[in-house]
């Protein structure tokens, strides 16, 4: 099994994390270079935008779209690797093996607690993705859903809609933890969802990261 990400210079900390953590724990890791990252496989993004600035276009109100480039990124992936894998942003973190979170539907997605306010985006946060090696037309039915609305998010969200005996709904608070309470004791991946001074701090400071299946080994970034 393989986990994968793709970044720029902008989160190559948490990208060399994600790949010692990876690696740590027994996982194959590949990560794709989205401009000056320094390592792992090109991928070359044209868009000005975002080469500036590390996003395409404004949406709803402060929301940015950020990652139109991950459906190219999948398929691309999808290409070379005939067995699963999960996609992480690269202000993830990998604390623990996730095995059990591949199923055989063809995508498995997170989907936000119940109650919390998701009108512009979605229930699905798409920053931690998992991938039956089998996904790729309807990979391509995302990308093409996302070049139409010009947001990787609210496509898989609108797929995941139309479509859900394709998904496995998994829960937030394990795979995709982005709320930092008391369920986060639980959780095998956090997620700072672009907080980088809250993943400094958790990486390098004063809490560092045990990875619970690799003898308690700090995930903390090398060369």
């Amino acid at each position: 099994m393989t986990i994968i990400t793709a970044a720029d210079w902008r989160f190559a900390l948490g990208a060399k994390c994600l790949r010692n953590a990876a690696r740590s724990l027994g996982y194959n890791f590949e990560a794709y270079d989205l401009g000056e990252l320094g390592f792992g496989r090109r991928h070359v993004i044209a868009n000005e935008r975002f080469v500036k600035e590390g996003n395409y276009c404004d949406m709803n109100g402060r929301w940015k779209s950020k990652a139109l480039h991950k459906p190219d990124v999948i398929l691309s992936h999808l290409l070379i690797d005939d067995g699963p894998f999960a996609y992480l942003d690269a202000d993830a973190i990998l604390l623990d093996r996730i095995d059990e979170a591949f199923t055989d539907k063809l995508i498995g997605v997170t989907v936000r607690r119940a109650g919390e306010r998701c009108e512009a985006i979605g229930k699905i946060n798409a920053g931690v993705m998992f991938f039956n090696p089998h996904s790729y037309q309807l990979v391509k039915h995302w990308k093409r859903l996302s070049d139409a609305c010009q947001n990787d998010q609210k496509a898989i969200n609108a797929l995941f809609s139309k479509q859900p005996n394709d998904f496995a709904a998994l829960p937030t608070e394990i795979y995709n933890n982005y709320y930092f309470d008391e369920t986060t004791e639980s959780a095998k991946i956090l997620h700072f969802k672009d907080d980088k001074e809250k993943m400094v701090k958790h990486i390098v400071d004063d809490r560092p990261i045990n990875l619970r299946s690799a003898g308690g080994k700090h995930p903390s970034p090398s060369p």
